[in-house]
């Protein structure tokens, strides 16, 4: 018998939520998000796994798509639409939540609290996430 929607327990093992890079003084979007992609997301890709991007224009470079293909993954942008919508807005709201009550004042602080953040995402939270948004899964 074969099936094309996952289970939800093989949801829970396959939805990592990747630390991003805190890069120190400017930087160029385009330029940051390929090496995001190339130092973080790459890595952790294996083939046929799917990149799902909110519609930042630096996540849709030339680069940074090259080098998730090039990891044999594939990539979905969400809709154009209300952040209420939008999976990815509901998890950055919990982290700056978050990182507000951490009331981090230095860098070190920080990067520390965005760390301890991100780990307090469950992947509970990312299927409710996604079900609220319309997603479906099972």
């Amino acid at each position: 018998m074969t099936r094309d929607r996952p289970t939800q327990s093989e949801l829970e093992q396959h939805l990592p939520i990747l630390p991003p890079l805190v890069p120190h003084g400017s930087v160029n979007a385009g330029v940051r998000a390929a090496a995001c992609a190339a130092e973080v997301l790459c890595p952790a890709l294996r083939a046929g796994d799917l990149a799902i991007m909110d519609n930042l224009a630096p996540h849709k470079s030339e680069p940074t798509l090259a080098l998730i293909t090039a990891a044999s993954a594939e990539v979905l942008f969400l809709p154009a639409c209300s952040p209420d919508l939008n999976p990815i807005e509901k998890m950055w709201s919990k982290i700056k939540a978050l990182l507000r009550r951490a009331e981090a004042r230095t860098l070190v602080q920080l990067a520390a609290a965005i760390g301890n953040a991100i780990t307090q995402v469950t992947v509970r939270d990312t299927v409710g996430w996604f079900t609220s948004c319309g997603y479906r899964f099972c």
